[in-house]
């Protein structure tokens, strides 16, 4: 289809530029040199704006299918929507503008006067299209820059608001797997871009030596496969604009920007860094961190304390969420399940850990299957 339009628009150039040539008058082509002697001087000048209309064309065919393939993944729909409106507005403008003139040049005084002059009827050949391009461009980017203002007024800006911006993921979100997840309950909506540079990353893991790393490599693309079955989620590979960077921290954060879309990271670092530019950056430790249920010191917990913590005579257990329970005086009931009352709780950049003791009311209840190398109690 596109290989259709841009032969279009070079048939088109070449058209205008023949139809051009045929506007110039024979006596002001004789007395251009080059042309006197031609018994035909509109076709040879013919030929040369229709070639030069054809090359022209051509080359802008060329650069707006490049412009084009590199551009649309950082599209959104609303800019495609709110540029093509205002397109299509300034159309409009230029073409009643047109009406008026029209009407203007027509009347016998006006038109005989103009008719005098030979370049009336290349002016009214060239004049129309120039009005369309110039009020269509005018209208496009007007529109896309007042967009907000323009959904405000037909829906409060609601309509294809800050939900559908996209989400630009990094490799360590890929690799954690919980966006999948976090996809299905639908607290997250798309569109999703993974940029090509983050593939490669993926695939320089999945190809170490470490079997470790290989199996978080591969994990990463079975969550990739996962993203792209959901029902209802675009998830598009984004080809490298920057490969001046060298950085792929600063190749997200450029990509961020470009796209006007949201980053999704694991990265400490990279989150800090993105708010400092003040972009928006979403840490998923964040997030799982303020979805966990808040527990406040004198609650008490059941628990199983599994192994001996650091300080002497310190047992540690775990909630169902994977927060970690630190139980004083708790070395002595390793393998058994206790009710502990919370005495604080410290909250972190990487988590949250919670500080208890035993409450020596309630009996302890010992697992059928204690932790290898307890000890019995005394």
């Amino acid at each position: 289809m596109l290989r259709i339009l841009y032969g279009l628009i070079v048939l088109l150039g070449t058209v205008f530029g023949v139809a051009v040539a045929f506007q110039v008058p024979k006596d002001v082509l004789d007395d251009i040199p080059g042309f006197a002697g031609y018994s035909q001087p509109q076709l040879l000048l013919a030929i040369l704006l229709g070639g030069l209309g054809y090359l022209v064309t051509a080359t802008l065919s060329w650069e707006l299918e490049r412009w084009f393939e590199k551009q649309l993944p950082r599209l959104r729909m609303k800019d495609i929507v709110w540029g093509s409106v205002g397109l299509v507005c300034g159309v409009t403008v230029a073409a009643l503008a047109l009406v008026p003139l029209y009407l203007f040049a027509s009347a016998n005084p006006i038109r005989q006067a103009l008719e005098v002059s030979s370049l009336y009827q290349t002016a009214s050949v060239l004049l129309p299209p120039f009005l369309m391009i110039f009020f269509g461009y005018l209208g496009m980017v007007l529109f896309l820059k007042k967009q907000p203002d323009a959904s405000d007024l037909f829906s409060g800006g609601q309509w294809l608001g800050e939900g559908s911006r996209p989400k630009v993921l990094d490799t360590s979100v890929i690799l954690d797997g919980r966006i999948l997840d976090l996809l299905k309950s639908g607290i997250v909506e798309g569109p999703l871009v993974v940029p090509q540079f983050v593939l490669g990353e993926m695939q320089y893991i999945s190809d170490a030596q470490d079997q470790h790393k290989r199996q978080r490599g591969r994990r990463g693309f079975e969550i990739l496969e996962g993203l792209k079955a959901l029902k209802g989620i675009a998830v598009s590979f984004a080809p490298d604009t920057c490969p001046q960077l060298p950085e792929v921290d600063a190749k997200l954060l450029h990509v961020t920007r470009e796209m006007k879309a949201v980053l999704f990271t694991n990265d400490m670092n990279l989150h800090k860094l993105a708010r400092l530019q003040e972009l928006p950056c979403v840490n998923l430790h964040e997030v799982s961190n303020a979805l966990r249920p808040v527990i406040l010191p004198g609650e008490e917990l059941e628990i199983q304390i599994v192994k001996k913590g650091k300080e002497a005579r310190q047992g540690v257990g775990y909630l169902n969420d994977g927060t970690m329970i630190v139980v004083e005086n708790g070395a002595s009931y390793l393998g058994s399940s206790q009710r502990v009352a919370v005495t604080s709780v410290l909250q972190t950049s990487a988590g949250r850990m919670i500080f208890a003791r035993v409450d020596s009311v309630r009996p302890s209840v010992m697992v059928d299957h204690p932790v290898p190398g307890s000890q019995p109690r005394e």
